[in-house]
């Protein structure tokens, strides 16, 4: 995306490309997911999110995805599980883990190298990120208008569209980038 709101239609549109092949699997692991993170109290719900965002990796590179990629986020249970602790305790945490998990993930970081290169992220673009943000916002609250349901075809379509933003862009912070207010 050459500015923060270039191609966001098409990516939203690549999102629901991705998750419609795969709906049904993507409806159950959402379900299962969340009932097992408010069960915990929420304490399993960077795990959770890192198995969304392996569905979400593996959806964009052609990969079957399936129910049991839910469960692979623990594999690395305390990465995960300190990266949604930030998200969910640290106010506007969940600015610097949206970013932070997909990089766990995708480049097997440890999680306190994860957190800085996602506050690196987004500082570089903070327009950006935030856009994003609503967009995948909006998205969710499409889905909950109605009666809350569609948020099950809904949810999937934002996790993908901001997985895809991270991958668009994460090329442009470099790997163990120290996190630095941008220049004005």
């Amino acid at each position: 995306m050459a500015d923060a709101t270039a191609g966001i239609g098409d990516q939203v549109k690549e999102a629901w490309n991705l998750v419609k092949p795969n709906l049904v699997t993507w409806i159950i692991a959402l379900i299962v997911g969340g009932i097992l993170s408010a069960f915990t109290l929420y304490l399993l719900l960077g795990p959770m999110q890192a198995g969304w965002t392996i569905m979400a990796l593996k959806s964009k590179r052609g990969e079957k995805i399936e129910i049991g990629d839910l469960f692979k986020g623990f594999e690395r249970f305390v990465d995960y599980l300190v990266i949604g602790l930030v998200g969910i305790i640290v106010p506007f945490g969940f600015l610097i883990t949206t970013w932070a998990l997909p990089y766990c993930v995708d480049k097997k970081a440890p999680f306190m190298d994860s957190l800085k290169w996602g506050l690196a992220f987004f500082l570089k673009d903070i327009v950006g990120c935030i856009v994003a943000f609503v967009v995948a916002f909006v998205l969710i609250l499409v889905g909950e208008i109605a009666c809350g349901v569609g948020v099950l075809v809904t949810a999937p379509i934002a996790i993908v569209y901001l997985n895809l933003f991270y991958l668009a862009k994460e090329g442009s912070v470099p790997a163990g980038s120290e996190p630095a207010l941008p220049k004005a």
